[in-house]
């Protein structure tokens, strides 16, 4: 079964470039502790978009020069701490089992790259979804 994106393009700012998608969920402390959605990776930002509105989730959204650190871990799991607050995100498999083992390390491998030549956040007041 193939995903289906719901990330708006028009979203992006001016010089920033879609890197990466995926479905996946992020963990929160409220039941049921995972939520559904698409983790987005751009030259900039990093964000979860989820499938239902939430307002557990808070803002899930960080521009990369604030993301402290990062790691994949087992489970195909994605973890950005932002502001000294882990956010945990796991993909979900859409692909071969063969790949999907490498999924959560390429995309710690994407971050790497971007952070390394993203741009400051532009406004301090403005959130980082837009």
């Amino acid at each position: 079964m193939g995903s289906r994106s719901w990330f708006d393009s028009d979203k992006l700012l001016p010089g920033e470039r879609l890197l990466r998608s995926a479905p996946a969920r992020i963990r929160t402390d409220a039941p049921p502790h995972w939520w559904e959605g698409e983790l987005i990776l751009t030259s900039d930002r990093l964000f979860f978009l989820p499938s239902v509105d939430e307002p557990f989730l808070g803002d899930p959204a960080f521009w990369l020069a604030d993301v402290e650190s990062w790691r994949s871990a087992r489970g195909n799991r994605l973890i950005a701490v932002v502001e000294d607050v882990e956010r945990e995100f796991q993909l979900i498999a859409t692909q071969p089992v063969a790949l999907i083992a490498q999924s959560a390390a390429r995309w710690a491998r994407d971050l790497a790259r971007a952070r390394a030549g993203a741009r400051p956040r532009p406004d301090e007041g403005r959130r980082a979804a837009g």
